[in-house]
């Protein structure tokens, strides 16, 4: 099928041609017009194909096919103009329109085809996740389920879809599972969580929702199941999540988990396990044939650990200050047996640091050309992504479409502040700029709520962000999440505004105000970030945008993915500006 979509439109278009030609009447203004409308047709039916024929997947178990109706709709308003020129001879009306109602019916004809394609696809991909996982013969005992909670009460990036993916860590203690477990993993991202009988319960959970996360832990705890948590927030408030778990893992789990199954098979369970930093070749590919096929992304890790260590960032506390990095040949090989095409790599900065890892990210984007994976991803970076000219063209090569970067300010008194010294001095447009002339789209983030954020100060902020035009804008709160020296700063000077823990835990989701900050006001500060989302988040910005990025980067597909993004920061900036106002009324 995704082979044989263009030679339908090329020989669609032939037709048209044809009927020109014929039924012009040999009025060369005519033939000029609808020579026209064919350029347009091309120019979006044939781009806008191979983004629904590639993805026909992800549209279909997204159930978001009216990402399918752009390149059409394109096509349909560009054409309005030729009313005003065309022949008004009945033969010319009515090629016009036959033009028109022919195109379209086609072009909705073949996308049903490439739906009814994409759900063979679909059944054909967990077809191969579960072959590739390979048969468990062994006589099920026990039922291991591993949740991964949804807060309730927030929107949140984890409860947008387009951010959606695999929660990777159930994935890989599955993997570490004994075969006569039983094993079900529940995100409730994606799944609606009913009481599951159970022989052991893992919990995952960010700060956000931890709170559900000890409220699905009560209800096991009230049968006697016991429950093992883990995660960033349980290893950095280890004594909180004890009240509701008989164990908990702190630090990475690959290297006690068998240690855990042992203790829970004796009934000897103990109250903490301290997980240590693994060398990365030690890793283990998760179980993907336990994931809903629901998500956008497969996810990859190829590294671990960052030195950078900025204040607000959990992750040196959590996986270390040593950047550990996977051999390139392991990555490619575990690539070949995703069958998704979609891939996020879920690494916090995927080039690294240094020379050296700069060489084996290049090593792995050539490895994925060579192989011929023919794989579309995302990831997080660095702004020195922009420095090196053969990575950026490997990583276009090998099917980059976006690049998530944290810029977080403008000014070098946030950036230090911060402890971000890697972004002072660097031109954010030049940036910008060069990623783009690669094909490659931009996600640039800031953080609002630093200390310098007087109300001055942020309106120049926003003015910046509005000047420079990043492909996708992340406006983020700046958050203190536990185990940061952020939290600790913050807790010293009794600057949290919400302390009524685990409940208000809830609020810490980078999208709410949760402490004071110096020189401002909450009125003002939430006044302009409500200015420049909407600003930035309006229909009118959305199509400027949309024409903006297609210019830049000329990648039809990554300009439909940096509009998708959009939305969805679009939805959370939304539902933010309306909880703010039903807080001010109560």
């Amino acid at each position: 099928m995704r082979s044989n979509y263009s030679l339908f439109i090329i020989l669609n278009s032939f037709i048209l041609v044809a009927a020109v030609i014929i039924f012009s009447e040999k009025q060369w203004q005519a033939v000029g017009i609808y020579t026209s409308i064919l350029f347009f047709y091309f120019l979006f039916f044939l781009p806008g194909f191979k983004f629904i024929a590639g993805n026909i997947d992800m549209l279909v178990s997204w159930k978001r096919k009216y990402y399918a109706l752009v390149p059409i709709g394109l096509f349909l308003l560009t054409m309005i103009p030729s009313f005003l020129v065309i022949p008004k001879t009945p033969v010319e009306l009515s090629l016009f329109f036959g033009i028109y109602a022919e195109s379209t019916v086609f072009y909705f004809g073949l996308f049903l085809v490439c739906v009814q394609y994409g759900k063979g696809l679909l059944e054909n991909m967990n077809r191969q996740l579960r072959d590739n996982q390979g048969e468990h013969s062994s006589k099920k005992t026990k039922k291991l389920l591993l949740v991964n909670p949804q807060n309730p009460d927030k929107m949140g990036l984890s409860k947008s879809v387009a951010f959606l993916h695999p929660p990777m860590a159930l994935g890989v203690i599955a993997a570490m599972t004994p075969d006569h477990f039983e094993i079900q993993i529940i995100d409730e991202n994606i799944d609606h969580f009913d009481f599951e009988e159970a022989d052991l319960v893992g919990i995952t959970s960010l700060t956000t929702s931890i709170s559900r996360a000890y409220q699905i832990a009560r209800e096991y705890q009230k049968r006697n199941i016991p429950v093992v948590m883990g995660g960033i927030h349980v290893s950095a408030n280890q004594d909180e999540a004890l009240q509701y778990a008989e164990a908990i893992v702190i630090g990475e789990a690959e290297s006690v988990w068998k240690q855990v199954i042992e203790d829970f098979m004796t009934n000897s369970l103990k109250p903490k396990y301290y997980g240590e930093h693994l060398d990365p070749s030690l890793l283990v590919e998760p179980r993907r044939d336990l994931f809903s096929n629901k998500y956008l992304f497969a996810t990859v890790q190829t590294s671990r650990g960052c030195p950078l260590n900025c204040v607000y960032c959990s992750v040196t506390a959590f996986n270390g200050n040593k950047f550990r990095q996977r051999d390139p040949e392991e990555i490619l090989d575990e690539l070949e047996r995703i069958p998704q095409q979609k891939i996020f790599f879920v690494d916090d900065n995927i080039i690294g640091y240094g020379k050296k890892a700069e060489k084996r990210a290049i090593q792995l984007f050539k490895g994925m050309v060579e192989r011929k994976l023919n794989k579309k991803w995302a990831t997080q970076t660095s702004i020195n992504f922009a420095d090196n000219p053969e990575l950026l063209y490997w990583a276009k090569k090998s099917g980059c479409q976006v690049v998530f970067i944290g810029f977080e300010s403008p000014t070098p008194e946030d950036l230090r502040e911060m402890n971000k010294p890697i972004n002072i001095k660097r031109d954010y447009r030049t940036v910008l700029n060069t990623i783009n002339k690669h094909g490659i789209g931009v996600c640039g983030a800031f953080i609002y709520g630093t200390d310098h954020d007087t109300p001055e100060y942020l309106k120049k902020k926003s003015e910046f962000i509005w000047k420079i035009k990043f492909n996708v804008n992340v406006l983020m709160v700046m958050t203190p999440f536990p185990g940061t020296r952020l939290y600790q700063k913050m807790l010293d000077d009794d600057r949290l505004l919400f302390t009524n823990f685990p409940e208000d835990w809830k609020k810490y989701d980078t999208f709410e105000l949760v402490t004071k900050i110096i020189g401002n006001t909450e009125d003002k500060f939430w006044e302009e970030y409500f200015n420049i989302t909407q600003r930035l988040y309006s229909r009118v910005n959305f199509v400027k945008m949309f024409i903006y990025t297609l210019l830049r980067t000329r990648n039809f597909e990554g300009t439909l993915w940096c509009f998708m993004m959009n939305q969805g920061y679009a939805k959370l900036a939304l539902q933010r500006r309306e909880w703010h106002e039903i807080d001010k009324r109560n």
